[in-house]
């Protein structure tokens, strides 16, 4: 991000607040990770893939796996659901979510690209 001045921007994890008190969201359009681009994971089905396999990468103890598909998970249009924290037999029930395990990133920021 490019500033004309020397203002700090206080940044919280993909917020950034100006010294105004503005509140703005930043946007990952895609990663590169060891050379390669991908693009921001927003397709539900796509993102539950992932999410499930990291899941079960550290249940196994597969740390390189689960390192692999974390930055991935980080910057995905979704996060998981903080109702139940992805616990099975809560999941049914969940009004939040609707039962997918996951919800879209809130935001009612404006977005900075």
């Amino acid at each position: 991000m490019f500033r004309i001045n020397a203002e700090v921007w206080d940044m919280n994890g993909l917020t950034v607040t100006r010294p105004d008190g503005s509140v703005y969201d930043l946007v990952l359009a895609g990663l590169r990770i060891n050379g390669r681009e991908y693009s921001n994971i927003d397709d539900p089905d796509t993102y539950r893939a992932l999410a499930d396999s990291a899941q079960i990468a550290l249940e196994n103890h597969d740390f390189g796996t689960y390192q692999r598909a974390h930055p991935l998970l980080a910057g995905a249009s979704f996060v998981k659901c903080n109702s139940y924290m992805d616990h099975f037999s809560l999941r049914e029930d969940c009004q939040n979510c609707g039962c997918l395990g996951f919800t879209a990133r809130s935001s009612s920021i404006p977005k900075l690209r």
